[in-house]
């Protein structure tokens, strides 16, 4: 499957990524300041601008997974070569750290050390969990979707979309046990009947301008709604909390600015046999590059290493960002490079191809076609 996919999304994928690791270097860096604090500069204006333009980059990271799984058969391997990726940082950085003793005494307790031997059940990265349950749904929603006409898998979107987005939050200052901010596993399974809808009836029109320019017009719309919000809610008083609600992954200029940008890059062309080549080798390390910047024991640390705070008040701030997220980009990308090299290296020794071909045998219940006339 790997090798079918096209450079240009595997060159989404990439920007999806530094995307999340810009949203990370802003929120953790503390330059994302809340509407109307004093302490607010041109560096402030310019950190929520940025922040509007990357916010999706999770729906685009889940599209993108979800636009491949939903043609792709299941393969049981692929869970696990997932999370054994996972365990290998989660556990990985905290044995490192316990051989330098820079364990900090808070993360030295019972709860600490299950975290970081069982990362997937603990949430310890709430994104390789909900996206690792998304995959094993996966077939059982591309069967769903497939199965259904066109204007039923529309209007499963739709319904999806009034359930689990926003939109309840938008229109009245109050939230649902239904929105969980775009964090969970509901919005997942809608952004993964979008990206089947996108595979199975929209065709590739050769077009990206267009939708590049939705994105662009949709992150801008984010971005004015900050201030438009705020002096509205400020007027009212006492709905502090309600200025950056159109700031989540599941609100409506998050949703269409990450489409016209998954549709944008779908309808590109990527000639060169070299550069492709390219864009799959980095591409290949995107996950971990996620996996190793935030890890519990790092995910704190941007201010210690990169100055954040010191650069944000002087007009370094931009320079200071690009700097700081190219940085941690790269570092990730050649960790993971290594850690490719150590798994290859593993399954070759343990002979791990047999063992996987033992374990193909559980995809059947998963891939099996459904029996007609079964009455049971």
């Amino acid at each position: 499957m790997k090798k079918t996919r096209s450079a240009n999304i595997e060159l989404l994928r990439i920007i999806a990524m530094l995307f999340v690791v810009v949203l990370h270097y802003l929120g953790k860096g503390g330059t994302i300041l809340a509407w109307g604090d004093p302490a607010v500069t041109a560096n402030s204006w310019l950190a929520w601008a940025i922040q509007a333009f990357a916010l999706v980059a999770v729906n685009v990271y889940v599209l993108i997974g979800g636009y491949f799984l939903v043609e792709s058969p299941f393969k049981t391997t692929r869970i696990f070569k997932l999370w054994f990726q996972v365990f290998f940082y989660s556990a990985g950085v905290w044995i490192i750290f316990l051989i330098l003793g820079m364990v900090p005494d808070a993360y030295s307790g019972g709860y600490w050390i299950s975290m970081f031997l069982l990362p997937i059940t603990s949430n310890h990265y709430w994104f390789a969990s909900t996206y690792i349950f998304m995959c094993l749904l996966a077939p059982f929603m591309g069967i769903a979707a497939k199965k259904m006409s066109k204007r039923q898998l529309k209007t499963c979107i739709v319904v999806l979309l009034i359930l689990f987005s926003r939109i309840w939050r938008i229109l009245l200052p109050m939230s649902t046990p239904l929105d969980d901010r775009g964090y969970g596993i509901l919005w997942f399974v809608t952004l993964f009947m979008i990206a089947a809808y996108i595979r199975l009836y929209v065709p590739q029109k050769g077009n990206w301008v267009k939708p590049l320019i939705i994105y662009a017009a949709s992150s801008v719309c984010l971005f004015i709604s900050l201030p438009v919000i705020g002096i509205v809610t400020g007027a009212v008083g006492k709905m502090e909390q309600y200025y950056n609600v159109l700031f989540e992954y599941n609100a409506p200029f998050t949703i269409i600015g990450a489409i016209a940008l998954f549709l944008a890059f779908r309808n590109m062309k990527i000639g060169s046999e070299k550069l492709s080549k390219v864009i799959n080798l980095f591409a290949g390390a995107t996950f971990g590059v996620y996996l190793l910047h935030e890890h519990t024991l790092l995910r704190w640390q941007w201010d210690a290493i990169w100055n954040i705070q010191q650069y944000y008040r002087t007009p370094f701030f931009l320079l200071n960002c690009c700097i700081a997220v190219l940085g941690v980009y790269l570092a990730g990308t050649v960790v993971d490079w290594g850690r490719q090299l150590i798994f290859a290296g593993i399954a070759k020794i343990l002979r791990l191809k047999k063992l996987e071909e033992k374990i193909s045998v559980i995809d059947k219940y998963f891939n099996s076609e459904p029996k007609e006339n079964v009455n049971e």
